[in-house]
């Protein structure tokens, strides 16, 4: 009697255990991409103001670039800006008053130059009145605790939206 060949290698799928793995896959892939593209539902300018709401910011952006136009550095478009944000800080720290949370804004003004060298040559970029605005928002009593810092030019190149 002859003996059985043994085989080697994978040996082959069940059709139903196929069928199972690639569903499976294909599962995966569909929620990896739903839980990639998500977003949130846009909410409203009524929204409640502890809230980020994507109108209050979009009227913001329609200020800066439509209302005050152009904010290239020493522009009066910029002083615009400067003072815009500002005063929506000082709003911000009026509207948190008696609550738990602090808003702390400070306003820079920096004057000065630096050199640097740019393809074999010496160049010195001298700046006047550059403007920082800072808000620091935090618990009330954990302000010297570890914060996140957003970082946002408010200034335009010619030619942008901005303009």
């Amino acid at each position: 009697m002859a003996k059985p060949q043994q085989q080697f290698g994978p040996s082959p799928l069940q059709p139903g255990l196929f069928t199972v793995f690639v569903g499976a896959i294909i599962l995966l892939v569909s929620y990896s991409l739903h839980v990639f593209y998500w977003t949130p539902t846009p909410r409203s300018a009524d929204t409640p103001p502890g809230t980020f709401a994507e109108a209050r910011a979009r009227q913001h952006v329609h200020v800066l670039t439509e209302d005050i136009g152009l904010r290239s550095v020493s522009t009066p478009g910029l002083q615009k800006a400067h003072h815009y944000i500002w005063n929506f800080c000082q709003q911000l720290q009026h509207q948190v008053a008696g609550t738990d949370v602090t808003v702390q804004a400070q306003f820079e003004n920096y004057t000065g130059s630096f050199a640097f060298e740019f393809v074999g040559e010496s160049f010195i970029n001298a700046y006047h009145n550059i403007s920082n605005i800072i808000l620091h928002i935090s618990r009330r009593g954990q302000e010297q605790q570890p914060a996140v810092m957003l970082v946002a030019h408010h200034d335009s190149p010619v030619g942008s939206p901005g303009e």
